[in-house]
C-alpha cells in the first residue's frame, strides 16, 4: 500500500489520538471509582458518628455538650453532629435506588 503524504497525516493524527485517549479514559474510571469509595467511606463514617453521637452525649447533663460544635443546646448539639449523617444516608439511599432502576432499564432492553 502507497501512503501518500496525506493519508500519512491521517493515520498518525488516527494513531496519537487513539493512544493519548485510551489511558486517559482509563484514569477517568480509576479517578472515578477512587472518589467513589472515599465518597462512601466518608459517608459510612458520618452515618456511624450520628448513631452513636446520642449515646455519646448526655441529653439531661448540659456539661456533657456545653463546648461541643453546635452547644449550648442540646438540639444544636445533635443537629450538627448527627445532620451530615443524615444527609448521607440519603444520598447513599438514593444513590443505590438510582444505580437498581439504572440496571433494570438496562435489563429490560437487553431481553
Amino acid at each position: 500500500m502507497h501512503v501518500t503524504p496525506k493519508r500519512a497525516g491521517v493515520l498518525k493524527h488516527q494513531y496519537v489520538s487513539g493512544w493519548l485517549s485510551s489511558p486517559r479514559r482509563r484514569l477517568g474510571v480509576s479517578l472515578r471509582k477512587i472518589v467513589s469509595v472515599l465518597g462512601v467511606v466518608l459517608g459510612l463514617y458520618l452515618i456511624v458518628r450520628a448513631a452513636v453521637e446520642p449515646f455519646v452525649i448526655d441529653v439531661h447533663d448540659p456539661a456533657t455538650y456545653r463546648d461541643d460544635w453546635g452547644g449550648p443546646s442540646a438540639a444544636g448539639v445533635l443537629t450538627v453532629h448527627c445532620g451530615p449523617g443524615l444527609v448521607a444516608a440519603v444520598l447513599i439511599a438514593a444513590v443505590i435506588v438510582r444505580r437498581r432502576r439504572l440496571r433494570q432499564v438496562r435489563m429490560a432492553t437487553n431481553q
